[in-house]
């Protein structure tokens, strides 16, 4: 196998290829809500498709077929896609092909698992939210609304706040995002980035310093809007903060 970033068009992502037979692609956090790989030199070849828990191991999860001849739309992950993933595409065609092997059963809830809080106001039932930085194109940390921040989370350098859509939600086909006083931009394409990104490679950004901000979004879908919410974080002094934030760690999954 190869190293074939050049075959998805997200730019945040490891891939590795046996060009034709087999693509296996990790996805940092914020990246697997939209995957599209390029399969145009292989017209009338199928591929299965499945998805790989990293966080929590497990069996490969099935998710359909793709047919060569262009750059294939393979969707995001199966939950949680703002979070790392691995993408498996293999050749149908090859000896001991896995296409008869059933999507597995999910493993049963050890406990009863009470119905979900309702959203609170200000909160989005559409958008995971994450900051990163612009230059590197890492994402630092995941937000919501009443979020306070360690300053030093944010890095001291030019960062951004981008949104992809939940598992659940219906398809999202625009995004607008405002911080007043910082920048207002509308998103078409997964991530929706406040200043802005191709394919995921982050443009501008800002510091973000200590104070209190807010955070509108307008999400529309295919019959029209489907909310338009407002939540607030802080960004505080390091010291007046308990160390309870998760940062994203680099992780290079073919050197496991």
């Amino acid at each position: 196998m190869r190293d074939a970033d050049a075959v998805t068009l997200n730019t945040g992502d490891f891939v590795m290829a046996k060009d034709g037979d087999y693509y296996v692609s990790y996805l940092d956090y914020g990246q697997a809500g939209d995957v599209r790989l390029d399969l145009s030199g292989h017209a009338g070849e199928r591929y299965d498709v499945f998805w790989y828990n990293p966080r929590t191991g497990g069996p490969l999860l099935h998710a359909g077929t793709a047919d060569g001849g262009s750059t294939v739309q393979l969707g995001g992950a199966p939950a949680d896609p703002g979070k790392d993933w691995v993408l498996f595409v293999r050749n149908t065609a090859l000896p001991d092909s896995p296409d008869s092997i059933p999507a597995p059963e999910p493993p049963p809830a050890p406990d009863p698992v009470p119905d979900p809080e309702p959203v609170p106001d200000g909160g989005s039932q559409y958008l995971d939210l994450f900051f990163a930085r612009t230059d590197t194109d890492q994402t630092l940390l995941g937000f919501g609304d009443g979020s306070q921040i360690a300053a030093s989370d944010l890095d001291d350098g030019p960062v951004t706040i981008y949104a992809v859509a939940k598992a659940s939600a219906p398809t999202v086909t625009s995004v607008t995002l405002s911080v007043p006083g910082v920048n207002t931009q509308t998103e078409k394409v997964s991530p929706y980035a406040l200043f802005g990104d191709t394919n995921g490679d982050f443009k501008g950004g800002t510091s973000f310093g200590v104070g209190d901000y807010d955070l509108s979004l307008q999400v529309n879908g295919t019959g029209g809007v489907l909310e338009t919410v407002t939540l607030s974080f802080s960004v505080v002094e390091d010291s007046l903060l308990a160390d309870t934030s998760t940062i994203v760690q680099d992780w290079d999954p073919f050197l496991v």
